[in-house]
């Protein structure tokens, strides 16, 4: 027998701690791990690209902290928030400096807010291409 599963805030806040992040929160690029990210890739941190992130990630045979940091920025920027001009503008730099930091967000909760933002922002004018999440219906 199959059963409808919902995920929401009322459903995740139990099992997900409630430390957020902001979706209208800017982006930073003077956070130390989006500093030395740009300097491996020899850019400045606002023109840092998804592929340079994977080359990287593929590079790194042994899956440490760097990774795990590379493999947080790329879900983020990629998926969860990807901004409209294709390079990396991470909201979560600060949390990933501090790997134990990752396991207190609220994921399902900073997916769902910046979808809702996404859709917000995309429905106020017919002219943009939708660049955000996927909208789910």
């Amino acid at each position: 027998m199959a059963s409808n599963l919902e995920v929401n805030t009322k459903t995740t806040e139990p099992t997900l701690s409630a430390m957020e992040i902001d979706e209208g929160e800017k982006w930073k690029s003077n956070v130390p791990f989006m500093r030395e990210l740009a300097e491996q890739c020899d850019t400045k941190p606002g023109n840092v690209n998804h592929k340079v992130v994977e080359q990287l990630m593929l590079a790194d045979k042994e899956g440490g902290p760097q990774f795990k940091r590379l493999f947080l920025v790329l879900l983020e920027s990629a998926l969860i928030e990807p901004s409209t001009c294709g390079m990396i503008k991470s909201k979560i730099g600060e949390i990933v400096d501090d790997l134990d930091n990752v396991r207190n967000i609220n994921w399902c909760s900073y997916t769902i807010s910046v979808l809702k933002f996404a859709i917000d922002n995309w429905s106020k004018t017919d002219k943009n291409a939708f660049a955000g999440p996927l909208p789910s219906s």
